[in-house]
């Protein structure tokens, strides 16, 4: 079977970013702070990208996004129970006051303000946290997982999908390649015990289907908003892939049940 002309840069890109993520999340703390950072400024910015698409640029959404950064930051470095509710007290603030600079004409700008919190910056702060409950490690291991599930549906959906999945949604998407990814997921949780995270094979493998699972709600949740604008890649800064946004839609939505059953599974 020929390869199809775009998976080069495909390839390149993700070799790229794999090699930065794993670089700066195994390097020091401050390298993966600077990582998510960066994550977060970027998602932010091409997130709403999309949603003031319909709405004339104005300097609010630079001010907003610098400020989301900001207390992004803030919130790493005082990762602590009484500094969380100063943090989250200033979060929703600025939520609301971006909320009530738009009329209800500009509604989705406005929402995409008050979703913030949930969709972007929350899995960012979970990422960092967990890296410093659980080390490094239980990191990687939610990528690699997210990395499974996208090559295996990919693939699989590439030779031998036939079954459209949500068609109106995402037209590429089959039962084959989700359920190809979502067993390559599983096979790669299993592993888990032997990478050093304090799982047993079987919980891997549930971890595994329920990264799977969220993280091909994560896509699909994406592409609605692109169906939506009418708009293929939320950006180009990762070529083959779109956007950052395209290429981290899963990990935003995986990440908050993925630290929730690490959590559970560490304490049994």
């Amino acid at each position: 079977m020929s390869r199809p002309a775009s998976l080069r840069p495909r390839i390149v890109s993700a070799i790229v970013y794999g090699i930065l993520l794993i670089g700066c999340l195994m390097l020091h703390a401050w390298a993966w702070r600077g990582l998510l950072l960066f994550f977060a400024v970027v998602l932010l910015y091409e997130l709403s990208g999309l949603f003031w698409r319909d709405v004339p640029d104005r300097p609010g959404r630079m001010i907003a996004i610098g400020a989301w950064g900001a207390i992004t930051l803030g919130m790493m470095i005082e990762w602590l129970p009484e500094g969380m509710i100063t943090w989250s007290a200033c979060f929703w603030i600025l939520t609301l006051a971006t909320l009530f600079q738009y009329r209800l004409k500009a509604w989705m700008p406005a929402l995409f303000h008050a979703l913030t919190p949930l969709y972007i910056i929350l899995p960012i702060l979970l990422a960092e946290s967990i890296r410093g409950q659980s080390g490094p490690v239980s990191v990687l291991l939610l990528f690699l997982l997210l990395w499974a599930d996208d090559v295996g549906a990919y693939f699989i959906g590439s030779w031998w999908g036939k079954t459209p999945f949500a068609a109106q949604i995402s037209p590429k998407k089959t039962w084959e390649g989700t359920i190809g990814g979502a067993i390559l997921a599983a096979l790669v949780g299993s592993l888990a015990g032997w990478m050093g995270m304090p799982l047993t094979p079987w919980q891997g493998v549930i971890l595994g289907l329920v990264v799977a699972l969220f993280g091909t709600v994560g896509d699909l949740f994406e592409s609605m908003i692109k169906r939506h604008y009418g708009i293929k890649d939320s950006g180009t800064i990762m070529p083959g892939h779109g956007g950052l946004l395209d290429r981290l839609d899963s990990f935003l939505v995986a990440m908050t049940p993925y630290y929730i059953m690490v959590v559970f599974f560490s304490n049994q």
